[in-house]
């Protein structure tokens, strides 16, 4: 059977002498994984559709349900997110988080709408720190996996979040539970690691939790290194506890990017 869609390459693993074994994100179908055959060569007609981040069309063959590449052709290399250091390892997260989160033969219609967001974003709109749509992806892609965290209330005894801060006026979020923890509930929480977080965060992610994709970058917050930095911190443990995975991209992501 043929199936032709479009999608994102997320991941990509060299494999004999010139083929290429391929996952790539589309709407339809979710995560797929083709064998390319030949695109390591020069002569290969697919080789620059093949790229790892590249959006193309592909043409494929469904035999007992495996798939192989025919054709592919590019609609938008996102050259500028592989020419660039920080940009690359960014996207590498990004592409990572989409290989671990979606689903085979599933619809995953908002994560591929997100993630070429955001590497439009990084491509074309250079006036925007990455950390900005770091946060961003993070927490949509939480939103759209159906993860979002609840921040009306207490996860113990769902007491208003308006009236869960501490002593010293902070937020205790915990990422394990998805939400905000009271003074009163945190006594008996146990070792479950906690997050605490000030007005600002909280504002950033309501925002971000309300927003359509289309307005995701504008989120308030202080141009402060000490709140970009909370809510960086949050985002990413969340999304790394809620995925059950630490992830070796953001650790590359870090180690070359500049604040």
């Amino acid at each position: 059977m043929d199936i032709t869609c479009d999608g994102v390459v997320i991941r990509e693993t060299e494999y004999g002498e010139a083929d290429k074994i391929v996952t790539f994100l589309c709407a339809e179908y979710g995560k797929i994984t083709v064998m390319a055959k030949g695109v390591r060569s020069i002569k290969s007609k697919n080789s620059s559709a093949v790229q790892l981040f590249c959006a193309s069309t592909f043409e494929m063959v469904e035999k007992n349900g495996r798939y192989t590449l025919k054709t592919a052709s590019v609609n938008d290399s996102f050259y500028s997110v592989r020419d660039n250091i920080e940009r690359f390892a960014l996207a590498s997260y990004f592409a990572d988080i989409c290989n671990t989160v979606c689903l085979e033969n599933n619809d995953e219609r908002e994560m591929l709408r997100l993630l070429l967001n955001s590497f439009y974003a990084m491509a074309h709109f250079k006036d925007i720190p990455l950390w900005r749509i770091k946060c961003a992806f993070e927490m949509k892609c939480m939103q759209a996996s159906g993860l979002a965290p609840d921040l009306s209330e207490c996860t113990g005894c769902a007491k208003p979040a308006v009236d869960s801060t501490s002593d010293e006026g902070d937020y205790l979020f915990s990422p394990a539970d998805g939400g905000f923890i009271c003074p009163a509930c945190l006594a008996e929480y146990g070792e479950k690691p906690i997050i605490p977080v000030g007005v600002h965060t909280v504002d950033a992610l309501l925002y971000l939790l309300s927003s359509p994709q289309s307005r995701m970058l504008r989120f308030p917050l202080p141009d402060d290194p000490s709140a970009v930095y909370e809510l960086c911190n949050l985002c990413e443990r969340y999304l790394s506890v809620q995925a059950q995975k630490r992830f070796e991209t953001l650790s590359f992501y870090k180690s070359v990017c500049v604040m």
